[in-house]
């Protein structure tokens, strides 16, 4: 094979960085200030829009706000100064939003209305956009604009357009779409060509878009993906991965040179194979010489899969060349037995990745116990004879991991049929979700209630089958209207190809459109079967289980009335037994699965973090691990001689076996240097810059941490602090002052936002910081979902080693709340289980909480599903003493129930008025807040879906009491 095979080889496996600036356009700094400024001032941009703008550039709300406030005797020309040396800055959201580069700014403009602003400043910088300037040239290329209109759902479904119809009187508008699509994100030129690349008419333009687009932009095709790895925190085992990639050239190299004999099938023939045996491979006919064919071939094919490789050779019938290939599946066979976490977010796959062509599997397995020979039967599981069609992309780490598959556009329905029938073996092997294209096969959050969950609540409320069956409507919906879009784009691209082939042909062009109408029909068919089997599935289950019931039991009617009463009464007491089991199960699996997370291999554990008990699974929920720069600050001295007027300091309590033996600070020394021992244990996670020293000042150590925020080169950062804390506060005490979270707060969002914090508070009253950190959120109305923090780039963890009214003791959190474990290879922080040092002490109970955890259930990149009641302060309750009880109404004519929220502090005198006979809803306002009531016995799905959302009532003291 030539020298270009190997480059085509190299090319197409490298990793794309989603946080690589654009290329095109040297990137702005501070020192363009003026120009811009003159630019804006000289093409009469309306200075007032300056805060939209903004917004718009990458800039948060919360930054904005403080520049208003900060310059509002100045005036917006001085707003919009302070604004932009932000955006030069690269502050809040900038990089994921381009960068400072006059493409961003231009795309900004646009994006606001100042189209006139934003075209003439277009003008002066067009050379700085070659993106804009590659689509210019194939923008007006007949067969691009004739065939357009035929690709409108493939626009609008990958977001190029906004609408899906557009009539032949539009084709200006929708081509002006697609070029400010293509000025905002210039890598939509990509997937622009990549669309293009789907019809036999545009193919050639599609392909000297891509070609061009690689040129331009080298940084991004061949970013080396070491520094990609390690710019990730990601360990790898290079070396194995480069070694199948060499192997993987080697074998198309070997294979080319030993089917160059005379006697070989012509091209000719080999294009008719392919065209035949592989219809979605792009468009043999084109290829003018067979290294087209194979530099084709080397598109289709990825690390793990040569099946079209193979194909080809067996058609070759060339002895040579199949024992190449068998040697390589040998080799292929020892590679996938290799554990994924070693492959992590590796690309298996270089080509371009529509929605469209893109299925992915949720499974719930350990990243490093399952292999690559494992997702390989997956998918044979799923897709049967059709696998080897499907192409793994990448896989990423997700609860558990995340594969990405890509497969051929029209095998769309085939596929989905084929994972629909297999989704029982799909379940057994992990499956939590399943997406082909835009539509879903299967999502276990939607799945119907079990049988025996059906059976019960049937005998205690027919009114909860009619709910169970309308979520399961609902899930049906959605998967429905996701398959009828799929289908739009599958027929469209289809008919285009269709008419385009036989475009000559009047009789054949007839017969094309007959067949693209059967096409319609047969899959419109195929969508009413599944659709009608899914709606009707739940009824279907309860006959068969009626008829099962009743063909185990055909002496049943033999029985004497008195015995079957008995029968019945017995099951039924057992099944409600049962599902109260279940359910209680469930909420504890559920409390451990979103709230004991390994993250940063600092495990955080209850009571049982010493009995041997795995770790909870790293789940999407969870904020991505990373290796994280540790500066320890220690409080040293007689705080006694201290003047803080209006502070409080409360020092740690001093365990009775050290009495008085010794000085404090020396005390706080030996703590110091057992929590330094820890964490350089593992310096894989935690590089340790600071340790602290006697006498130093509040002053000293908030420039440290400035220090630490500025010159940080990992993702995030840990800053322990062990001392004397404040009364009431939590706040750390110096001899010159307190440093309370609030400064913390304002030097993260000056230095540091948009990286993980977390803070580790060992002093009195400490756990009041997680809570000032709530109130701050709330004050912001950021929703307590990560979904909202990760947002706005405040990526707080706390963990304190005593509740906001204890006090804590010395040596107790460094001894027994933080240690290193050797058989997790990692820090182990304990929270929520009381620590002391001696059996007669009193113990302090630590405390944790992760403001980056996604706790509604959307995804990371779905829409969060929290309203505006969903504050902090709610959430955080459950550590304010505060209480969701559920309870049964009796008082009124008829049952019913309500949700009360109310305080530990009237929650006795509640339990005794209760036990003397029930307290309705009117009085039950007397000791609390009444959040929902109903009539029946059970509150409804949506009321414990918003309840939970809201309190946490997953890990929540929700059902502490109850008559039931």
């Amino acid at each position: 094979m030539t020298f270009q095979i190997f480059l085509l080889i190299a090319l197409s496996f490298k990793v794309v960085s989603t946080n690589t600036l654009p290329t095109y356009g040297e990137c702005l700094d501070i020192t363009n200030l003026d120009e811009i400024l003159q630019v804006l001032k000289d093409h009469n941009f309306e200075v007032a829009q300056w805060n939209n703008l903004c917004l718009e550039l990458g800039i948060y709300t919360t930054t904005l706000n403080g520049i208003e406030a900060a310059n509002q005797h100045h005036g917006v020309d001085r707003c919009l100064q302070k604004c932009l040396s932000f955006w030069l800055s690269k502050a809040d959201k900038v990089k994921q939003k381009g960068g400072p580069t006059w493409h961003s700014l231009i795309a900004g403009l646009k994006r606001i209305d100042q189209i006139a602003t934003a075209d003439k400043i277009h003008e002066i910088h067009k050379n700085k956009h070659p993106a804009c300037k590659i689509l210019d040239r194939y923008i007006s290329d007949p067969t691009v604009q004739n065939n357009l209109l035929s690709l409108t759902y493939l626009l609008h479904a990958e977001k190029i357009v906004n609408r899906n119809v557009w009539s032949s009187e539009e084709i200006k508008l929708l081509l002006n779409h697609v070029q400010n699509a293509v000025c905002q994100n210039y890598q939509l030129l990509k997937t622009f060509a990549a669309i293009l690349q789907k019809s036999a008419t545009t193919v050639t333009a599609g392909n000297a878009i891509m070609n061009e687009y690689k040129k331009e932009f080298t940084n991004e095709v061949n970013e080396p993906y070491e520094r990609m790895t390690e710019e990730k925190g990601i360990h790898l085992d290079i070396v194995n991965f480069t070694e199948v990639r060499m192997e993987y050239a080697t074998t198309f190299n070997a294979i080319s040179e030993a089917i160059k004999s005379d006697d070989a099938p012509s091209l000719e023939e080999l294009q008719t194979f392919l065209r035949r045996g592989y219809g979605y491979c792009k468009f043999p006919s084109q290829c003018e010489s067979r290294k087209d064919i194979f530099d084709m071939i080397a598109d289709e094919c990825t690390l793990i899969n040569i099946g079209l490789l193979e194909s080809v050779v067996n058609f070759y019938r060339n002895e040579e060349a199949k024992h190449i290939i068998e040697q390589y599946k040998k080799y292929i066979d020892d590679f996938n037995q290799m554990k994924l976490h070693q492959f992590l977010d590796k690309k298996f796959f270089g080509g371009p990745l529509l929605k469209s062509e893109t299925a992915l599997f949720y499974v719930d397995r350990s990243i490093k116990e399952s292999t690559l020979e494992d997702v390989r039967l997956l998918l044979r599981t799923a897709f049967t004879k059709r696998d080897q069609d499907v192409k793994v992309v990448v896989i990423r780490e997700g609860n558990s991991y995340i594969i990405t598959c890509s497969f051929p556009l029209h095998l769309s329905m085939e596929l989905i049929l084929s994972a629909t029938e297999n989704i029982e073996e799909l379940k057994k092997k992990g499956l939590q979700q399943l997406t082909i294209g835009f539509s879903t096969v299967y999502d276990e959050v939607c799945e119907p209630w079990n049988e025996l969950e059906v059976d019960y609540m049937i005998k205690m409320e027919k009114a909860s089958k009619s709910r169970c069956v309308s979520v399961h409507e609902d899930a049906t919906c959605r998967s429905s209207c996701g398959m009828v879009k799929q289908m739009a784009i599958y027929m469209s691209v289809k008919q285009l190809n269709d008419t385009n082939d036989h475009i000559y042909s009047a009789k054949i062009c007839t017969k094309s459109i007959e067949s693209s109408s059967s096409s319609w029909l047969l899959i419109l068919l195929l969508l009413c079967i599944i659709t009608l089997y899914v709606l009707f599935e739940a009824v279907l289950t309860d006959q068969r289980r009626e008829a099962k019931s009743t063909q185990e039991t055909p002496d049943k009617t033999k029985k004497s009335k008195k015995e079957l009463k008995t029968e019945a009464a017995d099951k039924e007491m057992t099944i409600a037994k049962l599902t109260k089991d279940k359910l209680k199960l469930k909420e504890e699996l559920q409390s451990l699965s979103d709230y004991f997370s390994d993250e940063d291999k600092i495990t955080m554990r209850s009571s049982s973090a010493d009995s041997g008990i795995d770790d909870a699974p790293h789940t999407w929920r969870h904020f991505k691990r990373a290796p994280k720069e540790v500066i320890i600050i220690g409080s040293f001295g007689n705080h006694e001689q201290w003047k803080l007027p209006g502070t409080i300091v409360s020092p740690k309590l001093i365990p009775v076996a050290i009495g008085l033996k010794g000085l404090y600070e020396d005390w706080i020394a030996e703590e110091v240097k057992s929590i330094v021992e820890i964490y350089e244990k593992d310096p894989a996670n935690y590089e340790l810059k600071d340790i602290p020293e006697k006498g130093k000042s509040r002053k000293f150590y908030l420039d440290r941490i400035i220090s630490l925020f500025e010159n940080c080169r990992k993702d995030g950062a840990v800053i322990y602090y062990t001392g004397h804390g404040e009364k009431d506060t939590g706040n750390w005490c110096f001899k010159d002052g307190v440093i309370s979270f609030n400064d913390i707060l304002e030097l993260y969002m000056t230095h540091f936002r948009g990286k993980s914090l977390q803070i580790v508070s060992d002093c009195s009253y400490s756990g009041k910081w997680i809570h000032d950190c709530g109130k701050i959120l709330d004050k912001y109305r950021i929703l307590s979902c990560g979904h909202k923090t990760r947002e706005q780039g405040m990526l707080f963890k706390i963990f304190t080693s005593c509740q906001p009214h204890e006090e804590a003791t010395l040596l107790t959190y460094s001894r027994k709340g933080i240690r290193y474990s050797e058989e997790d290879k990692g820090v182990l922080i304990k929270y929520d289980e009381e620590i002391k040092m001696e059996l007669f002490q009193k113990g302090q109970h630590p405390m944790h909480v992760d403001f980056r955890h996604i706790h509604c259930y959307k995804m990371p990149g779905d829409q969060c599903e929290l309203d505006s009641t969903c504050t902090w302060e709610d959430r955080l309750g459950k550590k304010r003493e505060r209480i969701v009880l559920l309870v049964d109404n009796k008082h009124d004519k008829f049952p019913s129930w309500y949700y009360l929220l109310i305080s530990e502090l009237t929650f006795d005198e509640f339990k005794s008025k209760q036990d003397q006979g029930s307290v309705g809803v009117e009085e039950a306002t007397k000791y609390g807040k009444v959040l929902y009531s109903g009539p029946g016995q059970n509150p409804l799905s949506h009321v414990k879906k918003k309840l939970n959302l809201r309190f946490d009532m997953n890990t929540y003291a929700s059902y502490k009491y109850t008559d039931r």
